[in-house]
């Protein structure tokens, strides 16, 4: 007879670990429906750039000039921007993927020191990876130092997932880290 009074004792504790995993789930579920879907943003002029679904704006400098190298597509956007005299520059992209962020900064780790492997005159330095907030996110970092003829370049790449769909992506860029961090100052919180 104890052991039907212990199981009966136990069925409220199940009801309850079976209501709390339900509404996990449910919040799992339906919280993506309710989430901003994927975009790439969008360009006022030449020098302003929002996006609404990473919740980001960025103001670049009149002056600057966008880079021929742009990439306009259904599910990735790439452009980027250089001050007259080259650096500092700002890079931003979105892509849809499933991918991680951490995955991705490794592929443009390898991407970056082995497209300069057998440079002469030319030395790649690749950092551990920090987070950083911008713009009231908080966005993963992968600092790279590039270095030769007397030259070094801070090339920081700024990634975050947003919504599990997406990666927002920025490269800030300059002659030293604080010219990276006027970069970043580009970049601002929006919301419409």
């Amino acid at each position: 007879m104890n052991s039907r009074k212990n199981r009966g004792a136990s069925t409220p504790a199940i009801i309850a670990v079976i209501a709390i995993v339900a509404v996990v789930v449910t919040v799992l579920v339906i919280l993506p429906f309710f989430q901003a879907s994927y975009d790439s943003g969008r360009f006022s002029g030449t020098t302003t750039y929002t996006n609404d679904w990473a919740k980001v704006k960025v103001e670049i400098p009149s002056d600057w000039k966008m880079n021929s190298r742009t990439i306009s597509k259904k599910n990735q956007m790439m452009r980027i921007y250089t001050a007259p005299k080259t650096c500092p520059f700002i890079g931003i992209c979105t892509i849809k993927s499933k991918q991680s962020v951490d995955s991705g900064l490794e592929e443009i780790r390898e991407s970056v020191t082995g497209g300069y492997t057998g440079v002469s005159g030319v030395s790649i330095t690749t950092k551990s990876k920090s987070t950083r907030k911008i713009a009231g996110q908080t966005y993963k970092c992968l600092p790279v130092v590039l270095s030769g003829n007397g030259i070094t370049i801070y090339i920081n790449f700024y990634a975050r997932k947003v919504n599990r769909e997406g990666c927002m992506i920025f490269v800030a860029a300059g002659y030293s880290e604080d010219e990276v961090e006027q970069v970043l100052g580009y970049i601002s919180k929006y919301s419409k």
